[in-house]
């Protein structure tokens, strides 16, 4: 009887231990590609920004 009752206890920690392990997993996986898509948007934003001064001055200089 106890020896039933000791197990489930076993399995319910170990049980709760994988689902915690996995939660902080994947909140680490989230995190992680946060940042990969900030990153991407940053640079993104960055050469967004770079072609719109290469074209301001294009034009400029086509206008003089």
């Amino acid at each position: 009887m106890d020896n039933k009752i000791w197990g489930y206890i076993g399995i319910g920690v170990y049980g709760s231990l994988v689902i915690a392990n996995a939660v902080l997993q994947g909140s680490y996986a989230a995190r992680g590609g946060y940042k990969i898509i900030c990153g991407l948007y940053k640079k993104y934003k960055k050469s967004d920004k770079s072609q719109k001064q290469n074209k301001l001055e294009n034009l400029t200089l086509k206008n003089k």
